[in-house]
């Protein structure tokens, strides 16, 4: 098909024909007579796939070029703006784009650790890498850094160490912009990990990516972490466009005739005396819906061909509505925006984000209706990304004679697969809190799936928003994540309750899993007990709880791979734990496991397959 795509296109310009793509659409300027019946009939017919053929000849090329690798490089526009708001002269500035997080990875090694954070730093340049305002950015060699040791601390210490790392500023000047710490329990397996991290070095995607890799190296320091694909400074040079491009010229006049008509940001009650001017602290608010609960949401978005991230955007956008003074408001989409230009671009740590200005209007009368709205209109911020959301508010405060306009409600998502997790991300660890603060925003709201589970988190400014409003608010969000959304897609309560029975009967949950089941009871005494002892091999002791969630988070990856109630999944597994998490996963996705013991040879380990279907 290609093939035959690339002769037609030949065979176009042979004839003196250009073609072009503007806004999705195919645009051609012929001589006289070049354009023939037959010629214009094919061309109609194969528009989509000779659009995708232009758009792949006009993709910038990434090469690496490790000669210059210590040289500066310019900074992302995303970049610009998170370092100037950290400048205390911006409204709403005056902190970090930071992220705090806590992480259960089993009992753990300080000096392994301390290894793990040694090899990290020599793999990925972003941690080796200053930021500077005049504009540049520069990636140093490993023996010029100098890390902060990692620090340790027991429970009485904890509260300090939080209050520490929670809302760093980290010296944009010396990096690693990455600080790690461990907190000790009463047992070993009480061990967490605090990591406080930059968003100047990397995205949520890049974060579990090093997440990954350090919980392995601290396992094994030997272990193979991959190839390590070209560097952050290769992606930004090669992606850099040229503003008089015609792809950047278009997409300016396409935000410029936007611009004219963009509403302001939603006026929600404040407190009496503002947040703005006082010193910077966030507070998170979060929520998690259960394995059945997240796939009922999944499948009301697949229902109305609408993304699971525009229908949560939807809901956000509802709940704002309610209390905001207009009618009409816009909201900022944060967006993952690693473009595929490598064929190890996913082994790239860096800050991929880009942003952009979404419409809403009270004037949707109904929840698919607003969804499929949001949904168009994420595509056209995507569709229009060669002029970044930093330049488009950049024009817009030239268009206000200067003043500063902030868009302070931010809608965040890392919904990318049924599980939430990268392809291969690693079960060894979850992340059990945290929080993010960002200049200038007054709640970032957060959707991602955990082990399965829809989780959702408000970080909120402290002194922005009346806090009973903010409660309330969230309070009416989870409500409508939980039930309310199905019920008016639906249009049927009797058809959303039958809905909730055929899920819970599929995958039963932590509580009332259903006795009657194999699996059942055991999901029952994860929920009451999750301490309680379950697997005892020879890494240890593993609790109902943890062997529980990781076999829920088996159960999202299978469901989202198409598996149907019923399904054979063949477990061939080493004694121990992760053989009862794969049976377990397999069981509450609602399959059939069939054993099949790892010492069989292959051929009857194939038969057995062929078999199973």
């Amino acid at each position: 098909m290609t093939h035959s795509i690339d002769h037609l296109v030949a065979a176009a310009r042979a004839s003196g024909i250009k073609l072009w793509e503007e806004n999705g659409s195919l645009r051609f300027r012929a001589p006289a007579g070049a354009m023939t019946t037959e010629l214009r009939d094919r061309i109609k017919a194969n528009r989509k796939a000779i659009i995708d053929t232009l758009r792949a000849e006009n993709a910038p090329v990434l090469r690496g070029d490790p000669e210059h690798q210590y040289e500066p490089f310019s900074l992302t526009d995303i970049q610009t703006a998170y370092l100037l708001g950290r400048s205390s002269s911006f409204q709403g500035g005056g902190t970090a784009c930071h992220a705090y997080l806590e992480i259960d990875m089993g009992p753990i090694d300080a000096a392994s650790l301390e290894n793990a954070f040694d090899r990290l730093i020599e793999r990925h340049g972003m941690l080796r890498t200053s930021f500077h305002r005049s504009g540049y950015q520069q990636t140093h060699p490993r023996h010029e850094i100098r890390r902060r040791p990692i620090t340790v601390v027991d429970t009485a210490q904890l509260p300090r160490l939080r209050d520490r790392l929670s809302h760093q500023i980290l010296d944009a000047d010396h990096p690693p912009l990455m600080e790690l710490a461990i907190s000790r329990g009463e047992r070993p397996t009480d061990d967490r990990l605090h990591l406080s991290i930059d968003f100047l070095v990397a995205d949520w995607t890049s974060m579990t990516l090093m997440i990954d890799q350090l919980v392995a190296l601290h396992a094994d320091p030997h272990a193979d972490l991959g190839p390590e694909g070209p560097s952050f400074r290769d992606y930004v040079v090669s992606t850099e466009l040229d503003e008089d491009s015609p792809r950047a010229a278009q997409d300016h006049r396409f935000w410029a005739d936007r611009l004219k008509n963009i509403p302001r940001a939603p006026e929600l009650p404040a407190p009496t005396a503002t947040g703005l001017d006082g010193p910077v602290s966030f507070t998170r608010h979060a929520h998690a819906l259960d394995v059945d609960a997240t796939c009922r949401f999944m499948d009301l978005a697949r229902s109305i061909n609408v993304s699971p991230a525009a229908l949560a955007m939807s809901g956000y956008a509802k709940v704002l509505g309610e209390w905001a003074q207009d009618p009409e408001f816009t909201l900022v989409a944060t967006l993952l925006d690693r473009q595929a230009l490598h064929p190890h671009i996913d082994a790239l740590v860096g800050d991929f984000t880009s942003t952009g200005l979404v419409r809403v209007s009270r004037t949707d009368t109904t929840d698919a209706e607003r969804a499929r709205t949001i949904s168009q209109e994420l595509a056209d911020v995507l569709d229009h990304r060669a002029y970044s959301g930093v330049a488009v508010m950049r024009d817009l405060a030239r268009l206000s004679g200067g003043t500063q306009l902030t868009f302070p409600y931010v809608f965040t998502a890392a919904i990318d697969t049924a599980s939430g997790r990268r392809a291969g991300q690693s079960l060894a660890w979850r992340i059990t809190g945290g929080i993010t603060q960002t200049p200038q925003v007054f709640i970032d709201c957060q959707v991602s799936v955990l082990g399965g589970c829809l989780c959702v988190n408000w970080d909120v400014r402290d002194g922005t928003i009346e806090p009973s409003v903010v409660d309330a608010m969230f309070r009416r969000f989870t409500v409508w994540l939980t039930g309310e959304a199905g019920e008016t897609l639906s249009g049927s309560e009797a058809m959303h309750g039958r809905a909730l029975g055929m899920a819970r009967a599929e995958s039963p949950s932590f509580v009332g899993g259903g006795g009657c089941c194999l699996h059942g009871r055991f999901f029952e005494v994860a929920g009451a007990d999750p301490g309680r002892v379950a697997v005892i091999d020879e890494q240890g002791e593993h609790g109902f709880g943890e062997v529980a969630r990781r076999a829920l988070a088996v159960a999202a990856v299978l469901r989202g791979g198409g598996l149907r109630p019923g399904d054979r999944v063949l477990v061939s597994c080493p004694r121990g734990v992760g053989q009862v998490v794969a049976v377990l996963g397999v069981l509450a996705a609602g399959g059939c496991y069939v054993p099949v013991d790892v010492g069989h040879p292959r051929a009857r380990r194939e038969r057995i397959a062929g078999i199973c279907g």
